[in-house]
């Protein structure tokens, strides 16, 4: 039961993430548009949001990580008097979540990496 509460929870997480990456890309379609004018590829475009988007990843998976250890361990003492531990299966299911979520959140990153300037400076786009 738990298991299955923290694989919901981390979805969960992967979406609001991947939401996110959408607004921030959505938010910067005349820096996309300036970088792609005087020269960055498209290539470059995602590599700058990608790598964005994996520090908040990183960060906020750390943040929670400890958070949830931090919890886990408090209140199964509390509750029950015995500390909690995850189990094993959990950490791979995490790193196997958080590449889908990157993978995701390069889908909108893409299409707005393949817009054009000049639309984006004539507010077409």
């Amino acid at each position: 039961m738990l298991t299955a509460t923290v694989a919901i929870v981390l979805v969960l997480s992967g979406l609001c993430v991947m939401a996110a990456m959408t607004n921030v890309a959505m938010e910067r379609k005349m820096d996309v548009g300036l970088m792609k004018a005087i020269g960055g590829s498209m290539r470059r475009v995602l590599r700058l949001f990608l790598a964005e988007a994996a520090l908040l990843g990183l960060a906020g998976g750390m943040i929670g990580a400890a958070a949830g250890i931090f919890l886990s361990v408090g209140l199964g003492k509390a509750v029950f008097g015995v500390a909690a531990r995850p189990r094993l299966i959990v950490y791979p299911v995490a790193v196997a979540l958080t590449i889908m979520v990157a993978i995701l959140s390069a889908y909108p990153l893409r299409r707005l990496a393949s817009i054009r300037p000049a639309s984006v400076f004539r507010g077409e786009a």
